[in-house]
């Protein structure tokens, strides 16, 4: 065999290795094992999250890139984007939004682009607008080092464009009402709403406290109150 068509080498009776393409393929691996572990977190990120500059924007970025072709096409839509083209095209378009518009919010559409009213989402949307809720409630839980033990305070989460069907088929107890009281098991499908914090102890919602509206302009808000444990 020749040794220079294999991976390592002797150079003067010193095995030399490709170190470069190791390290690549590690950084490969890495990247691969973050995707699966934000996948089976069930971590949504936002467009805004795609912002040049932002904390979370490489990771939101490698996150809509693992999404099918059809749930990007879907994201454009809610905003107002084009749909067609290939997938890193349409991934681009939502990174130039997020660009031009860093505080855009889950499910508003970019006015530039509108030709009428915004579209709004129907009831069949309600699993989509279900886990951005959620995410956004976990991103809202912030440490405060001003929040003592038994303290609180509120966060909010917030999805434009929904249509009041859509409202109902999130919060059918909540009848022909624009706002309810939510139950984290029942309405939001999750078992906890909470996060452990990096020292110890842990940031959760204060059961009894959550509710959720729809305004007239179709944005549900759910939000409450949260306390460190």
């Amino acid at each position: 065999m020749d040794p220079f068509s294999s991976p390592a080498f002797l150079f003067g009776g010193i095995p030399v290795f490709n170190l470069g393409g190791i390290r690549k393929q590690q950084r490969a691996q890495k990247a691969s094992a973050t995707k699966a572990a934000t996948k089976a977190a069930g971590f949504v990120f936002s467009v805004e999250d795609l912002a040049p500059g932002a904390a979370k924007c490489l990771e939101a970025f490698a996150w809509y890139s693992d999404l099918s072709l059809a749930d990007v096409k879907s994201e454009c839509a809610m905003h107002g984007l084009k749909m067609t083209g290939a997938k890193y095209k349409l991934v681009d378009s939502l990174v130039k939004l997020a660009s031009k518009k860093p505080n855009v919010k889950r499910g508003e559409v970019d006015p530039s682009t509108l030709v009428g009213a915004p579209p709004k989402l129907p009831a069949h949307g309600a699993d989509r607008v279900r886990r951005a809720l959620v995410a956004d409630l976990r991103a809202g839980l912030v440490f405060d080092k001003k929040l003592k033990k038994g303290g609180n305070k509120m966060f909010k989460a917030h999805y434009a464009n929904c249509s009041t069907e859509l409202f109902a088929a999130l919060f059918p107890h909540a009848g022909s009402k624009r706002k309810c009281a939510v139950e984290i098991v029942r309405d939001l499908h999750i078992d906890r709403l909470g996060k452990g914090l990096r020292y110890g102890g842990s940031l959760e919602h204060v059961a009894g406290s959550l509710s959720a509206q729809i305004d007239d302009a179709g944005t549900i808000s759910v939000g409450g109150k949260y306390t460190m444990m």
